[in-house]
């Protein structure tokens, strides 16, 4: 499939560009756990507060992913069962591949 851009230095320009981008990532989420001067929070009240309000949003994408249903997969996906975690959803898992053949 032809792509509108390219990523130059072929596979390890990916990785470079893709570490770049999570390390600045990572930083701004280790940055934000410090609150601004003059707030009067305790810095580990604040910090919770923070990695609770993180982890309260991260939750909810995590709970429709393991209680999905088959039917939620694209038209013509090919598998009977939803992949695995992690797992390209355009492909077909080991089991229903034997089944085709």
């Amino acid at each position: 499939m032809p792509r509108a851009f390219k990523i130059p230095g072929g596979m390890a320009g990916v990785w470079i560009v893709g570490g770049v981008g999570f390390a600045a990532c990572a930083f701004t989420f280790f940055v934000s756990l410090f609150p601004a001067g003059g707030t009067g929070v305790p810095i580990p009240v604040y910090m919770g507060i923070m990695l609770l309000g993180t982890a309260l949003l991260a939750l909810p994408p995590l709970v429709f992913m393991h209680f999905r249903k088959p039917s939620w997969l694209p038209a013509g996906a090919g598998a009977s069962s939803p992949p695995a975690a992690g797992k390209d959803q355009g492909t077909t898992n080991a089991a229903a591949t034997k089944k085709g053949k």
